[in-house]
Formats: structure tokens, sequence, C-alpha cells
């Protein structure tokens, strides 16, 4: 029964838009501290453009808890699974997303931080759940006088982590601007069990299967069926992380049998939901190692 009612709750969260989120007044720019945290529980109503901004300080941005976050640059939109936390440096046009029953939190470093210990590109990691908490610890207590020490040291440590952690490679869930294929995703995401197939969707959009194929390969670099199949799982990520049953977690993305939800995330992540579960991480296509960064 308790399945049934998370399952339900599940599907309502996933199938609220993705907006802007509502940013506070406050001062991006702020080059002061070390590092500063903003949480964000609330977006911009209305389905307007996006609106990119950019600020002196470099951006780290993680989900707390609800259903879809990512991220709006110039030329692409990086999707940000439950795992993961998306990297934006200094002076990068960008505008965080969710839907309306996400919480994220988004901790911004000082300039000379990420010219000394961060990437100069946008970037996803994958986090660890210290990583994680250290994080959420960071945003409750970092404009507590007594204790900004503790908070430098944490976000310190935050940034090392980070830095040391596997990339999300750039083809996992990519979402150029195509607004026929940015539809497709977000309908992907905002309805899990959503599986249509190409000429299905072709319909919808009154395109050819072919054009529609052309469009994808041309545009993420993948078959069809392989990048929706990234937006088909990330619901699943979220509700395994959130513990519920790799059964269920195939329900949610709309699988017909647990066999098939199981290869289908195996090939993706390189390990089973069950496994991935456990680790939060896998080791498969979808990561590299951090190879590239640059070292104090």
């Amino acid at each position: 029964m308790l399945r049934s009612i998370f399952f339900e709750l599940f599907r309502n969260a996933m199938a609220q838009p993705i907006r802007q989120v509502l940013y506070p007044e406050v001062d991006f720019n702020d080059t002061r501290p070390y590092a500063f945290a903003l949480t964000y529980d609330k977006v911009r109503e209305g389905t307007g453009h996006l609106v990119l901004h950019s600020h002196k300080t470099g951006l780290i941005g993680m989900q707390v808890s609800g259903g879809y976050f990512g991220v709006e640059l110039a030329s692409e939109h990086m999707a940000v699974p439950v795992n993961t936390a998306v990297w934006v440096p200094p002076d990068v046009p960008h505008c965080t997303t969710q839907c309306h029953s996400c919480t994220s939190i988004c901790l911004h470093v000082a300039p000379e931080v990420a010219k000394a210990f961060l990437p100069d590109h946008p970037v996803r990691w994958v986090v660890n759940s210290l990583t994680r908490e250290m994080i959420r610890h960071f945003a409750r207590v970092w404009q507590t006088t007594e204790r900004s020490l503790t908070a430098r040291r944490l976000a310190s440590f935050i940034v090392q982590e980070l830095k040391e952690s596997p990339l999300v490679t750039d083809d996992f869930a990519p979402l150029p601007q195509n607004a026929i294929l940015r539809d497709i995703a977000f309908q992907l995401v905002y309805n899990p069990g959503c599986a249509k197939t190409l000429a299905e969707w072709a319909a919808v959009f009154a395109v050819g299967e072919k054009t529609l194929a052309r469009i994808t390969l041309k545009e993420t670099g993948m078959s069809f069926a392989r990048w929706a199949m990234h937006f088909r799982l990330l619901p699943a990520m979220r509700a395994l992380f959130d513990g519920v049953s790799v059964e269920e977690a195939a329900g949610i993305a709309g699988f017909q049998t647990t066999a098939a939800f199981i290869n289908a995330f195996t090939r993706v992540f390189g390990v089973t939901p069950g496994k991935w579960r456990d680790t939060e991480q896998g080791n498969g296509p979808w990561l590299t190692p951090a190879t590239n960064l640059p070292r104090d």
C-alpha cells in the first residue's frame, strides 16, 4: 500500500513543469566570501523564455529533493541527476531550472578558488553521500559568524572532493536547442512511464520518422532510442535514490518487465539498478575519471 502511494506521489511530482528558479535578492557578484550558498525551492511562474545571466562567482549546483534539476547554458541544457553536481565557471551565461517539487542548493565560490582548483568549462560530477551532506551542511552554517571559519574549511573540503570525483560524460542526457527534442525530453521527465516509440513521437509532432531520427543523431550523436532512454531513466534514478524497489523503479520508468529495465539501466550505468542504489555511482560509459582537472 505504501509503495503504491509513493508511486502516485512520485508520478505527480515529476509531472510538474520545469521552470527557471526564482532568484532571491542577493549579490551574486560578491567575491569577498570564500564561498556562499543559496537554497532554491521556488520557481518562476509562466512558460516564458529562460533568461540567462552570469556572475563573477562560480556555481556548484545539486538537487536536494523532488523531481528535476538542470542548468540552461547558451548552447545546451545540462540535466543534473540526483547523485550529481554541476559546475558553472565564473562569467559563463546560464540559469538554473527545476520543477515545482524540487529543492536545490547552489554553492558559489570566489573566482580565485575557481581559477585555482576547478575546470574552466561546465562539467557534471558524480558526488558521494559525504560530499552531498557537506554541501547541505554548508548551506546551513555559512552565514553564522561563529561558524565562518568552519564554513570556509568545509567549502575547501567540498572543492577538494569534487575535483577528484568522476565526471559525467557530455553525451549523458544531452538536451540540444531543437524544440522537438526538448519537448520530448521534458515530456519523458514530466510523465514517468511514457514509452512512446520513434514512430509514435514522430506522429505526435507531425514529422517523418527518418527526419526525427536524423535530427536526433545530428544533435545528440546517438540514436533516438538510446537518447530517449537517458531521460526515461532519470526518474528511476531519483526513485532508487529514495529507496524504492527495483521493480517499482521499473514501473516508474515505463518498463513492462523488471528484466528489461535492469538490462537498459545496466547498459547506461554499467551496474544493475540494485547495485547503483547501493553505490550511487556505477562505473559504466556515463562516467570518465577526473584526470583532466587542474591540481593545486
